[in-house]
């Protein structure tokens, strides 16, 4: 920023009583007086345009730089019985659907708050996947979101991610799911959003057959 400065030219020198005459010429009248004073109140103008002209130069900065976000879920699905049997949650956090030789349909349910503004860039699970002898099980984990709604009628569910499991996949795994793009914009205003795992398998299985969930790990980019 340029130096800008003001020095002020007028000085006042008081009047005596019954010894200065009041008078307009002169040194000392009224006329040099505030001829000094338009003056430097001309000069105060000149300064106040400079500094107003390098103000303006400087602008405000501008906003932080919104920065991806990485979000770990650890994936403790709640139970819904209409749906099948439920996941366990061992000591480290894991979800495990662990058969005992028993088949079925394992479920669950997972809330998620995300947060808004931002986009899903992608959806990694992580895990270990035992399938049967037959090669009949499967499974799949999936976020949806399903509008905020106050009038009655069942809810409408849309995908916003999935990963499939086939039987061709065993012990560990570590892939991303597929996006629907579409509905990858998070809205929290305007839905609510929930993560679903699901492990089917024929009735007869061997006493290995399971599926566990380590984490699910969401890219959000902003929007």
């Amino acid at each position: 920023m340029a130096h800008v400065s003001f020095t002020p030219t007028f000085h006042h020198t008081p009047w005596v009583d019954k010894i200065d005459r009041v008078e307009a010429d002169g040194p000392n009248g009224f006329n040099t007086r505030f001829n000094a004073i338009g003056a430097d109140l001309q000069q105060l103008s000149t300064v106040v345009k400079q500094t107003g002209a390098e103000v303006q130069q400087f602008q405000a900065p501008p906003p932080p730089r919104r920065q991806n976000r990485l979000l770990s879920c650890t994936p403790v699905f709640r139970k819904a019985p209409q749906a099948g049997k439920p996941w366990a949650t061992e000591a480290d956090g894991t979800a495990v659907a662990r058969t005992n030789a028993i088949g079925g349909v394992y479920f669950g349910v997972m809330n998620l708050t995300l947060p808004g503004r931002f986009q899903l860039a992608a959806m990694r699970v992580k895990g270990i996947f035992v399938p049967d002898d037959i090669g009949e099980a499967f499974a799949d984990v999936v976020l949806s979101r399903s509008p905020l709604q106050l009038t009655p009628g069942p809810p409408v569910v849309e995908q916003v991610a999935a990963f499939n499991v086939g039987a061709t996949l065993t012990t560990t795994f570590d892939a991303l799911a597929t996006v629907t793009e579409a509905a990858a914009g998070i809205d929290p205003d305007g839905f609510r959003y929930f993560l679903t795992a699901r492990f089917e398998m024929p009735d007869a299985v061997q006493l290995t057959t399971l599926m566990s969930i380590e984490t699910i790990q969401l890219t959000l980019v902003p929007a």
